[in-house]
């Protein structure tokens, strides 16, 4: 039997981009309609290959040579029907070779009859000699034969013909091959088309199954044909989606990725879906942008262990708020001021800083940078944050007032510093732009943004607002789409109906609508699961404190962070979100 070869195909729903990665998908003929009979597989070399085949973590299958040339790939969820490139060229050349014999032979055939016409036209010697005969003059020749023409030719040249047609068997056999390739057409019309009489043009393969190689009379394409081309190119004429000139829907009339708007544009749900396609596979690390929880490293670490992922990184620090969090990596920018007018050629000069425009005097931003020094996770193991300043590399450090070595509180006498990393010219800079860098190569992966606890005031406050904008631009900067943002908890000295506790649950309310998916509320999680996930019987604490709407002292080292329980039971509200975004 003849093997054709299958190009890797992607196993993805075309209207959701659904993707069934890294799944069992098994493999059977186009035409088995309850997937009965797996096929027999080989790779390229001739070597078997399992079915069920397993995709890649892009959803696409391997190269693949089986018997059938259209195959049904059935897996994750989802079935999809490919064709193997030389089955649809051998389909192809199938209906250009009979084309091509039924035209010859109707030319032959012509030309046959063409050629016995010819000499049907001509009397014959008998009856020329019997004319002569008779009359022994031109004009007696004329007179007689001419009425013996006119009344013999007619019933002569039926018989003429067919004698010249049966005496050549090539005419006859290509006559009979054409006539019943038109009777076969004809009756593949009646029983196949019956529903389209004015069908002119239609190919299809052994068994009669239709395609969208049909045209009318007039040269169009037939219904079917439209609805196929529809299908594949989401022309769909007549919808009433207001604002599209034309949209590709689905059996449920769910708008498509292929659409477009009255203006010629794309529409922001078809962007959104191209960009989470063509966003690059998510390498296998988690990087935590946030506040005390990731400091230590430890949310990160908890949570790529559960995805058996190989690293993590942790731009977290504890302490700061959300606004210093997102310009720690550069999605909001400090505006430092050399005090003098310049960076020198070499060795610290003293900057102020200047966050969102608030101005010297006003900022209430402060960078913390002798936090979170011992892991190394931040800040290349060193006191301070890398980065540039006008263009020059070096690094930004802070010295604190004398006999002062901890605490989150900016002090007064709190003094920063640039210091470039090499030697150079001195470059005049009364202010510019803090660039960070560590940041910009260590979120390659999935992202998790923690941010909002230190930086919340009264529900629905002007400091909740501006923590959901801190957040938005943190998502803005990332250089891909792969992101969540995690809720905050409540704990002993938040709880609900205390100031804290209810800017904590408005938050997180807030936040759930606005990121939907993309949110995970690990507070009502605790509180329901946390204590089973944990495998923890409860205590009468715990019982007190779900009562009151904290989390369970169980599940915390502190009044508000996790231990190490705490952070299984954050892991477990936001594992299954990566895993459900195709993420891992």
């Amino acid at each position: 039997m003849t093997d054709y070869i299958h190009n890797p195909a992607l196993v993805a729903d075309p209207f959701t981009f659904e993707r069934a990665a890294n799944a069992p998908v098994t493999v059977y003929d186009a035409d088995d309609t309850f997937n009965a009979v797996p096929l027999v597989l080989k790779d390229l070399n001739g070597m078997p290959l399992a079915n069920p085949i397993t995709s890649t973590g892009d959803a696409v299958t391997p190269w693949m040579v089986t018997t059938s040339p259209q195959l049904k790939l059935v897996g994750g969820g989802l079935t999809v029907v490919v064709s193997s490139y030389k089955g649809l060229r051998e389909d192809a050349l199938a209906a250009q070779t009979e084309a091509q014999q039924a035209r010859t032979a109707a030319q032959g055939a012509q030309a046959a009859a063409a050629q016995a016409a010819e000499f049907a036209r001509a009397p014959t010697d008998a009856q020329v000699d019997a004319g002569i005969s008779r009359a022994n003059i031109p004009g007696q020749v004329s007179a007689v034969v001419t009425p013996m023409v006119e009344t013999q030719l007619p019933p002569l040249i039926g018989p003429l013909v067919a004698e010249a047609i049966a005496a050549d068997s090539t005419v006859t056999d290509a006559a009979a091959a054409a006539v019943n390739g038109e009777l076969a057409i004809r009756s593949l019309l009646q029983s196949a088309f019956s529903d389209e009489t004015d069908v002119e043009l239609a190919i299809t393969d052994e068994a009669g199954r239709r395609n969208f190689l049909e045209a009318t009379k007039d040269g169009t394409p037939t219904t079917l044909s439209q609805q196929l081309l529809a299908q594949v190119f989401g022309l769909f004429q007549g919808l009433a989606y207001e604002g599209y000139s034309f949209v590709a829907v689905d059996a449920f009339d769910r708008a498509g990725v292929i659409a477009q708007t009255d203006d010629g544009g794309w529409p922001a749900h078809s962007v959104e879906a191209m960009r989470n396609a063509l966003t690059p596979p998510a390498a296998k690390k988690i990087t935590t942008i946030g506040h005390s929880f990731t400091s230590n490293g430890t949310e990160a670490d908890y949570l790529r262990t559960a995805l058996g992922w190989p690293s993590h990184a942790t731009l977290g620090v504890g302490g700061e708020i959300a606004s210093t969090i997102a310009a720690r990596i550069g999605a909001l920018v400090w505006e430092l001021h050399p005090v003098g007018g310049s960076i020198p050629t070499t060795g610290p000069v003293e900057v102020q800083l200047d966050l969102e425009g608030r101005g010297i005097a006003l900022n209430t931003a402060w960078p913390l940078l002798w936090s979170n020094v011992a892991t190394g996770q931040n800040n290349d193991g060193l006191t301070g944050l890398r980065g540039s300043l006008a263009g020059i590399p070096g690094k930004l450090t802070i010295t604190r007032p004398a006999g002062t070595t901890s605490g989150a509180a900016h002090l007064a006498g709190d003094q920063y510093f640039f210091t470039r990393d090499t030697a150079g010219a001195a470059t005049p800079c009364a202010r510019a732009s803090f660039m960070p860098s560590f940041a910009q190569t260590a979120v390659g992966g999935v992202v998790i943004i923690h941010t909002a606890i230190n930086g919340l005031g009264l529900p629905d406050s002007a400091e909740s607002d501006d923590t959901f904008g801190v957040v938005q631009a943190i998502i803005d900067w990332l250089p891909h789409d792969r992101w969540l943002v995690i809720g905050e908890w409540c704990g002993a000295t938040g709880a609900p109906g205390t100031t804290a506790g209810d800017a904590v649950m408005a938050w997180n309310r807030r936040a759930s609508h606005r990121w939907g998916r993309r949110f995970v509320d690990i507070n009502s999680f605790a509180l329901t699961h946390g204590l089973a996930t944990a495998g923890i019987t409860p205590t009468a604490g715990d019982v007190t404190d779900i009562a009151t709407g904290i989390v369970p002292r169980s599940l915390r080292a502190d009044g508000l962070h996790p231990n190490g329980a705490g952070y299984s039971v954050i892991t477990a509200a936001t594992s299954p979100r990566v895993r459900a975004l195709g993420w891992a």
